[in-house]
């Protein structure tokens, strides 16, 4: 593979590098998914493309992370975080239908990085089975999905609380 497609697939996978950070990259990785999510809002782009921009980047993302696993001898580096992004971009899309306010954008956040860390169930099954770059990607799908799913159902009890 030459120099520049390495570099090209690196800085995509990376986020531009965010993924080198070396504390926290995934954390690091979802901020960023969430800021440009929280972009797309603010500057009221259609819900669609979120949807469509997630589904792109994914599998744009699963061959990408193939040939980059190969390259460095190791599964889903901690370098990767298009799957973060990827995971709470959809985390949003699910949580954005309702009110956007700094409480929802902090529980969306909160939510899929806990998913994300402690892979309960499902995530879990597909984390450890699953392997290249479907494997890296599909779990923090299904993370973005719980967290979605639980953010919508906590964002709807407290507002039963008044």
């Amino acid at each position: 593979m030459s120099g520049i497609k390495k570099k090209c697939i690196e800085i995509f996978l990376t986020i531009f590098y965010i993924g080198k950070i070396p504390f926290a990259p995934g954390t690091f990785g979802s901020f960023f998914g969430l800021l440009v999510a929280y972009f797309f809002y603010f500057f009221q782009i259609h819900f669609f493309f979120f949807f469509f921009f997630s589904l792109v980047f994914t599998v744009i993302a699963i061959p990408l992370v193939d040939v980059y696993e190969k390259d460095l001898q190791i599964h889903d580096h901690k370098s990767i975080v298009i799957d973060e992004f990827i995971g709470i971009f959809i985390s949003f899309f699910m949580i954005g239908w309702l009110e956007i306010n700094i409480f929802n954008l902090i529980l969306t956040f909160v939510l899929f990085r806990f998913f994300d860390i402690k892979k309960p169930w499902i995530i879990k099954q597909v984390d450890m089975n699953v392997l290249g770059g479907l494997g890296v990607i599909f779990d923090d799908i299904l993370a973005g999905i719980g967290a979605g799913i639980l953010g919508i159902i906590l964002i709807f009890s407290f507002s039963l609380l008044g």
